[in-house]
């Protein structure tokens, strides 16, 4: 007689394997590929002169020189710092007010074809619009500003974290709940299989004679 196949069928180790390569290489790799569009996301423009940026909410944005770039057709490169007594202006447009700029520290980023060095920060009190000037350069130079990347890399980094853990913890349990079930259902057909006799047939009793 053949074997009846016991249930939930172990093709469901599938299901967790793929979420544990999910979480353990899916993640990771989804937040490099993340972080590094983030770092080309931004608006550029030609210094000296102006570009005016839309705020959505109240964030803070660097301000960044392109030292070595592409930008509409032409290679720029220059020396990576600005040249002394170069001055950038921050106005809120709706209130006419200078936005105060501090310094970044020099951070730089890098790719194959391109040097970027952070120059300033400012901080975005409210959304609107917001004009950055910059004044005072003896050659043209690409500027680049974009929202800081700081506290949506921490976001990011902390869902991601979230998907790893939760995959490593869902493998084992999900395998123990298919084993688990996998016993039961064992258990069960072997309780409801009918039971062969323990000896032989009885015999039966002979009628006792008459008279």
């Amino acid at each position: 007689m053949k074997a009846k196949r016991v249930g939930p069928s172990r093709w469901l180790y599938v299901i967790p394997g793929v979420i544990f390569l999910i979480a353990t290489i899916g993640a990771p790799v989804g937040l490099v590929l993340s972080f590094s569009h983030q770092l080309a996301d931004g608006e550029q423009f030609l210094a000296p002169g102006q570009h005016t940026i839309t705020v959505a909410e109240p964030r803070k944005y660097i301000i960044w020189h392109n030292a070595e770039t592409f930008y509409k057709g032409m290679q720029y490169s220059s020396p990576h710092s600005l040249p002394e007594g170069t001055r950038i202006e921050v106005i809120q447009e709706h209130t006419d007010t200078e936005i105060a700029t501090k310094s970044t520290m020099g951070g730089t980023e890098t790719s194959e074809n391109m040097y970027r060095y952070s120059i300033c920060s400012f901080e975005a009190p409210e959304a609107g619009d917001y004009t950055i000037t910059v004044k005072d350069l003896p050659d043209s130079r690409v500027i680049m500003v974009r929202e800081s990347l700081g506290r949506s890399f921490v976001t990011l980094f902390l869902v991601i974290l979230f998907i790893c853990f939760a995959g490593w913890i869902l493998l084992p349990i999900f395998i123990l709940v298919v084993e688990v079930k996998r016993y039961r259902n064992r258990r069960s057909e072997a309780n409801e299989a009918p039971q062969e006799p323990s000896g032989a047939a009885s015999l039966a009793t002979p009628e006792a004679p008459e008279g």
